[in-house]
């Protein structure tokens, strides 16, 4: 197996190999090879990035009828299929069926493909729903590039300051205090104000700065 993914991510990272090589690279494994997870999520992006879109579109919905990964339907919202209308319906039968358990990466597709298709008010419903499943870095940019594109500038920072800390987590090392002949007022730093903290006067955890 280690063989065979590896065959099939060097295929994909290279600039020389062409389609017939990846189709035929991927055909030489045994059915349990061809669908193990990490080598359809290689095939079918290796597919999507040398324009044929159609083709990785019914190879991962047919694999999505038949098991279920969540890095698979987090790439088929990243499919510019032909039919954005049709994707949006088989991602909404999908979610159907798994309504009681909803994974943020089916919500963040449904939001990406509610996008392709204009529809504002779905995309922002469904993007929501799964930043409140599990927060991401991906979840906020998409949903930022919405608030902006709707002209909500302010909202869209805040979405990207928040997918910012849902990338670099909550552990961050404690500043010693500041040294300043001059006292000065603590004001909130880009960081503190991210986190929602706001630094009180003399306060040896708050980050400022003299001059």
């Amino acid at each position: 197996l280690s063989s065979y993914l590896q065959e099939l991510s060097s295929l994909s990272q290279s600039s020389a190999s062409t389609v017939v090589m990846l189709q035929s690279s991927w055909a030489a494994g045994t059915r349990a090879f061809r669908y193990h997870p990490e080598a359809i999520l290689v095939y079918v992006d290796a597919l999507r990035k040398k324009g044929l879109a159609p083709m990785a579109e019914n190879i991962l919905e047919q694999a999505l009828d038949k098991y279920w990964y969540d890095s698979w339907v987090r790439l088929y919202g990243l499919i510019p299929g032909p039919d954005a209308g049709a994707q949006l319906k088989k991602a909404e039968k999908w979610l159907s069926k798994h309504k009681q358990n909803a994974s943020a990466a089916l919500l963040l597709t449904l939001g990406r493909l509610s996008l392709r298709n204009r529809l504002w008010g779905k995309a922002k419903h469904y993007l929501e729903q799964s930043l409140a499943v599990s927060p991401s870095a991906e979840g906020y940019a998409e949903l930022g590039r919405l608030h902006e594109f709707l002209g909500d500038f302010i909202v869209g920072e805040s979405c990207y300051k928040q997918g910012m800390l849902a990338l670099v987590g909550q552990d961050f090392v404690v500043y010693p205090p500041a040294v300043s002949s001059t006292p000065k007022t603590a004001s909130p730093s880009f960081f503190n104000k991210l986190i929602g903290k706001s630094p009180k006067k003399n306060d040896p955890q708050s980050l400022t700065y003299s001059e």
